[in-house]
């Protein structure tokens, strides 16, 4: 995530994930039980910080933001997309969810 631009790699990212989450609906709170898999996921997460904060040092999104939250609404957003249109194409999905994140539901 830290080679194409933010953006681009930002809706690569969600669009993976989504697919991910289809094709193995487990909740997170269920890989507590195996530390390799929990390890994993913790590492994922820092990633996903790592690369948020580059999004906002580059002003895709705000900075002012308290700690932790941009990743917790793209993390909220994913998975109620993934959940509520599950028919429709992952990449229509990950459209929807950064746009979602980036500019919110505002009208404009």
């Amino acid at each position: 995530m830290d080679r194409a631009p933010v953006a681009v790699a930002l809706h690569r990212f969600v669009e993976g994930i989504i697919a991910v989450m289809r094709r193995y609906p487990i909740d997170q709170d269920q890989l507590h039980g195996d530390a390799e898999t929990y390890g994993r996921m913790l590492a994922q997460r820092e990633q996903i910080a790592a690369f948020l904060r580059r999004a906002m040092d580059e002003g895709l999104i705000r900075s002012d933001l308290p700690e932790g939250l941009a990743q917790a609404l793209l993390h909220q957003i994913i998975i109620l997309l993934a959940r509520q249109f599950r028919d429709q194409d992952a990449a229509e999905v990950a459209d929807i969810a950064v746009n979602t994140l980036l500019t919110g539901i505002g009208g404009s």
